[in-house]
């Protein structure tokens, strides 16, 4: 099934304040069917087809390819109606919320289902077995942060193998090294700093965060800058003179990455 014709099906559900698991209800299949046809994975039959166009008042034809042609009569009239915000509460149901700019939160006895307007959805198990994302089915709400990261957006493949590497191991091994080496364990300390900025630039690399980079690096990079002179060259006094650099630096770069971020 085409994606347009799924949003459709949305659209249309949540216009007439259904629920996925009151629709599935009312049709007399399960609310994963309802689900599956919402993100274009599956048709719904004939049969309910003809249903959905009865349930919510529109031919076949405007449930299948869009809205009906507009009644001339009706130009230039305004909505008297206009869509708010529906809450329903039942002891069968549950709490259903949709809101017309596209969310929808759902708490029943089968869990949690909550969608976005662009399609995206999250539906938790009653039982606490899981949680399923966009038609993944992850093991804990650990793993999908693990997967997918904080924001629950994909990361690419180069991001997943730049972090699968034992770069905090690999510092370690050379803070022993130069520490047996030279004798000086407190300056190989320094070495840490290299573990964040390892991170950061990954996700600089990988397209994520181009100049987040910069504004998160930077006070690594100062500090990391105040304890070397201080220790090597005994500026602690003047050294300081770095940290007043850290907050423009951050809101000059944050600036840049919200702006890069709307541009996209």
């Amino acid at each position: 099934m085409d994606m347009q014709m799924a949003e459709r099906l949305v659209a249309r559900r949540k216009a007439a304040g259904y629920s996925q698991e009151a629709l599935a209800a009312e049709l007399g299949v399960s609310r994963q069917a309802v689900s599956k046809w919402e993100r274009g994975e599956a048709s719904p039959d004939t049969d309910n087809l003809i249903a959905l166009a009865g349930l919510y008042g529109v031919t076949l034809d405007e449930l299948l390819f869009g809205k009906a042609s507009p009644d001339p009569k009706d130009a230039g009239k305004k909505d008297e109606n206009p869509a708010k915000s529906q809450v329903r509460i039942s002891l069968r149901e549950g709490i259903h919320v949709v809101d017309p700019k596209g969310e929808e939160v759902h708490v029943g006895w089968d869990g949690i289902h909550a969608s976005d307007a662009a399609g995206n959805t999250v539906e938790s198990d009653p039982e606490g077995e899981g949680v399923t994302i966009n038609g993944t089915h992850y093991k804990s709400w650990h793993d999908a942060h693990e997967e997918l990261g904080h924001d629950l957006k994909g990361k690419s493949d180069f991001r997943r193998r730049w972090d699968a590497f034992p770069f905090p191991a690999l510092v370690l091994v050379a803070y022993l090294a130069v520490g047996w080496a030279t004798g000086q364990w407190v300056v190989a300390l320094l070495l840490g700093y290299l573990v964040p900025l390892y991170y950061m630039v990954g996700a600089a690399l990988g397209g994520e965060e181009p100049f987040s980079l910069v504004s998160g690096a930077w006070p690594l990079l100062a500090t990391a800058y105040y304890v070397w002179q201080g220790i090597f060259f005994d500026r602690w006094g003047s050294a300081w003179l770095v940290f007043p650099t850290i907050p423009l630096v951050c809101i000059a770069f944050d600036s840049l990455d919200k702006w890069w971020r709307h541009r996209k």
